[in-house]
């Protein structure tokens, strides 16, 4: 017997769902007040930046992405009346220029440009040279009233094998910081290793916020978590994937050591539960479900970061106990 929802349906839930969280939180704070300096300021009046880095899987993008179109893009664009009633808040989040995202792919400057061209909606990025695209893009952003540029991946600029992709590196790092002191507020989201190259950039360290994102500690952050674990519990049951309550907050504890301190790998920790309960056709997750998911996500994925105490001790914290386990009795 299998459950209520599918594993794909699962899975495309658990990346809708947007929970609120302080880090989330401040980092959309951060985003609103950029937007406001832009449009308060002069055209040619330099613009400040933030940064939010993290290791991987810790919520960046969903917090200035999914989160902060949810709770600000998607509203304001339906009241500005730039969209139809009946356009839908996918559609929105795809078509609106207020705000734009774009993934540094890397160290080129070509590629860069080409992804910024992708992100004005260009049907030509890759045509013209590398200073040609980057002022056409600089012009259309003005043209389309950009607020603010979120530039994913930022760490591929730290990524040099040798001089030569140095170099290219810092081509693309000035031309960011000529579009800053042109007035462009930008995010930079990365790992932490983006961070040498924002602070070896001298202009660019001066005019630059950091987003708090760091990870999530027990005790001052327990209650915060009970609350997101609490939230993915009253979705479950919204969404019809458990007619049960799971009760995740009782686990609050193993759940932040389990997912490393990282809001992305307690969610995933949490969907791969869900599927082992809904194959088995069960009505809610079990604690054996959470065992079950975080030892297979061990053995799926490696260490999350070259630097050791970016970690938590690799250990299923639901294996710790021996016994027959509370929630099963």
């Amino acid at each position: 017997m299998s459950g209520q929802r599918t594993a794909a349906e699962i899975t495309v839930y658990f990346k809708r769902w947007v929970i609120p969280h302080r880090r989330a939180n401040a980092a959309m704070a951060m985003m609103e007040q950029l937007r406001a300096q832009k449009r308060s300021s002069p055209w040619d009046f330099e613009a400040r930046a933030a940064c939010l880095l993290a290791p991987s899987h810790s919520g960046k993008t969903h917090a200035v992405y999914h989160a902060y179109s949810k709770n600000h893009l998607v509203p304001q664009s339906r009241a500005s009346g730039e969209f139809d009633a009946t356009v839908s808040d996918e559609v929105i989040r795809r078509l609106q220029k207020k705000v734009l995202y774009v993934t540094v792919p890397s160290e080129h400057l070509g590629a860069f440009a080409s992804s910024l061209l992708r992100a004005t909606g260009d049907l030509m990025p890759d045509r013209g040279s590398v200073d040609a695209r980057i002022a056409r893009g600089r012009a259309q952003m003005e043209a389309l009233g950009v607020e603010l540029l979120v530039l994913g991946s930022f760490d591929n600029l730290t990524k040099q094998a040798d001089a030569t992709s140095a170099r290219y590196a810092d081509r693309t790092q000035a031309t960011l910081r000529i579009m800053l002191e042109e007035g462009m507020p930008m995010v930079f989201v990365g790992t932490p290793s983006a961070r040498s190259s924002i602070l070896n950039e001298e202009q660019l360290s001066h005019r630059i916020d950091f987003i708090d994102f760091s990870p999530l500690r027990a005790p001052e952050d327990l209650r915060e978590v009970q609350f997101y674990l609490a939230a993915l519990d009253e979705l479950m049951q919204a969404d019809g994937i458990f007619p049960e309550p799971s009760k995740l907050a009782l686990f609050t504890n193993k759940m932040i050591r389990a997912g490393r301190g990282r809001y992305g790998i307690i969610s995933n920790l949490v969907r791969d539960a869900a599927i082992l309960s809904s194959n088995e056709g069960g009505h809610k997750i079990l604690e054996r479900h959470l065992a079950q998911a975080v030892e297979s996500y061990h053995q799926r994925t490696p260490l999350l970061s070259a630097t050791p105490s970016d970690d938590l001790v690799k250990f299923n914290p639901f294996r710790v106990t021996a016994g027959v386990l509370p929630d099963e009795n």
